[in-house]
């Protein structure tokens, strides 16, 4: 299997620039499966300050791990500082924010209600989990190769959801890589 890519940039006014990577996976027995991934550029003015520019919001955070098995004695409750904005936030320009809306990722930890934190700066690889645009809305799927042939794939065992063939023709295009997943378990 083999990935050749293609990239291409476009202007627009405002100071927006569109990156297109055209893709083509091919296979050891010459079958090629082309697809887009679409990235967009926005200036610094139309996304808000970068991480890099936000107030310090450094939390507590102890040293020790906490077991989530059997309870070991407390160490040394030694803190460190510990800023989200830097932990989760690779690429600020090209980073964005997407909840979750469905159990279809269950299984890959990505929750109900999560919320993503999605790079659109990365190029996809096989086994990351990624956000697509379909013809009817985004999709939050790991990509994977069947047969050959690059699929989105649910994970989420006590459901059956059928894989997503990408077909570049019908408009799929993968919008960009899924870094982390925020869960929330009570909310007040």
């Amino acid at each position: 299997m083999s990935l050749s890519i293609h990239d291409s940039r476009r202007e627009f006014p405002g100071g927006k620039a569109q990156f297109l990577s055209e893709m083509c996976l091919s296979s050891s027995d010459g079958q090629s499966y082309p697809f887009t991934m679409s990235h967009i550029e926005f200036n610094a003015a139309q996304l808000g300050p970068a991480a890099s520019d936000l107030p310090a919001s450094a939390l507590p955070m102890g040293s020790s791990p906490v077991p989530a098995g059997f309870p070991s004695p407390a160490e040394d409750l030694q803190e460190e500082q510990l800023d989200l904005n830097l932990r989760l936030v690779q690429r600020p320009s090209a980073t964005f924010f997407m909840r979750v809306d469905g159990d279809s990722m269950a299984d890959a930890g990505i929750m109900h209600g999560a919320i993503l934190v999605v790079d659109r700066s990365l190029r996809p690889k096989v086994g990351e989990i990624v956000v697509a645009a379909l013809n009817d809305g985004f999709v939050c799927k790991r990509l994977r190769l069947l047969g050959g042939v690059p699929y989105l794939v649910s994970e989420n065992a006590s459901m059956a959801y059928p894989a997503i063939m990408l077909i570049e023709d019908e408009g799929h295009v993968l919008w960009g890589v899924v870094l982390s997943a925020i869960n929330e378990f009570i909310r007040r």
